[in-house]
């Protein structure tokens, strides 16, 4: 009854935040040709005017290439899953933990510097796989700008409840006899991820295009890019991350109980938007880089020991597909994180983060009233 009665509030606060987004939608075609209000007060901070530093506007752009959108409210219906793996591997075997992973759906308004997005997992998403996978719980965060020239983002994602998903390490024909894959609620996983680049071609090329949407791409057009990034990775349990029966094949880390790395890493790319019959388009993204890694481990009944620094991989890519007028848009895209760095002799710790991310909704010509009209920069 709990289940029932949490998954309506779900739907209630969400259909809440989707009649909020028809009223201001209502509200901004009723006020497009209205006069600004002229008593509003201007904010300054050690004489500073706000509005004279968060006023977005319009990028100097090729126009024969880019249509912006910065005078426009933006509002879409988000719907998005992710799913993680980690791999613990040796001379020649490998442990892979995933969590029971979830989706979100929710709804996201932006205009001028201020964007949001609310979100909740879908009910009773994955719940028929509890049985066989465990119960995870997981909490995640980000934030992002994505300008013309520099783009950063920075974003945090944790899990507590994994499950082997390669049980026949432990017993060939392991499902022959079991009917769930190996639990582990106590494994918790750590994730801390951040990125700043580059884009060379920032007049030709618009990135806001492809991922929020706030401008279109007219022509097909590409840049490389350049930057660094920056990836914090724990995975820690209350026993040993290895299974008693496997540890003969993981003689090094057969009592490891925390491993825990900071990787940095240069990286280079390149990013491709292909536009097709005016409103569709393709856009891919590959940017390959080498780290450095420090990393501690702490084995059962120890303390934490750091090991040498060693050199990786990390690098991203990207997919994404989409359709945008100038009125209405939507997209899908597909984005992996990978990782790997060495775990103390010869075994690796490896990851890997997917994304999939379903965007669909409108912008239109928007000037804020009331409340939203005081805010600086709006």
């Amino acid at each position: 009854m709990s289940g029932n009665f949490n998954g309506l509030n779900r739907f209630r606060w969400v259909g809440m935040w989707l009649g909020l987004v028809a009223q201001i939608g209502l509200t901004a075609a009723a006020f497009a040709q209205s006069e600004p209000d002229t008593t509003r007060k201007e904010v300054k901070i050690l004489g500073i005017s706000l509005d004279t530093l968060l006023t977005v506007h319009p990028p100097k752009v090729d126009t024969n290439y880019i249509a912006t959108y910065y005078a426009h409210l933006h509002v879409r219906l988000i719907g998005q899953g992710h799913d993680y793996f980690l791999q613990l591997i040796g001379k020649q075997d490998h442990l892979t933990y995933r969590p029971n992973g979830s989706s979100s759906f929710g709804v996201g308004v932006s205009y001028s510097w201020l964007s949001a997005e609310l979100t909740t997992r879908i009910p009773y998403a994955n719940r028929n796989l509890q049985d066989s996978r465990g119960r995870t719980k997981q909490f995640g965060t980000s934030l992002s700008y994505n300008g013309r020239r520099v783009w950063f983002s920075t974003s945090y994602q944790s899990y507590r409840g994994l499950y082997l998903n390669n049980p026949e390490i432990l017993e060939k024909d392991w499902f022959s006899t079991h009917i769930a894959y190996p639990q582990r609620p106590d494994l918790v996983s750590h994730t801390w991820y951040s990125s700043l680049y580059y884009c060379f071609n920032h007049r030709q090329f618009s990135n806001p295009a492809s991922l929020m949407q706030r401008e279109r791409q007219k022509k097909s057009a590409g840049s490389f890019l350049a930057g660094a990034t920056m990836i914090l990775t724990q995975i820690k349990g209350d026993s040993s991350l290895f299974p008693h029966v496997v540890r003969p094949l993981f003689p090094t880390d057969a009592e490891l109980t925390k491993y825990r790395s900071f990787s940095y890493s240069l990286n280079a790319g390149y990013i491709q938007t292909f536009v097709f019959q005016n409103y569709f388009f393709t856009t891919l993204l590959v940017r390959p880089g080498v780290s450095l890694y420090k990393a501690t481990s702490s084995l059962s009944g120890e303390n934490n020991r750091s090991l040498p620094v060693r050199t990786g991989l990390q690098g991203d890519s990207r997919i994404t597909v989409g359709y945008n007028n100038g009125r209405y848009f939507a997209g899908a895209t597909y984005a992996v994180v990978f990782l790997s760095g060495n775990l103390e002799g010869n075994n690796v710790l490896r990851s890997f983060n997917t994304d999939i991310r379903l965007v669909a909704g409108m912008h239109f010509p928007f000037k804020p009233r009331g409340l939203l009209h005081r805010l600086p920069g709006f």
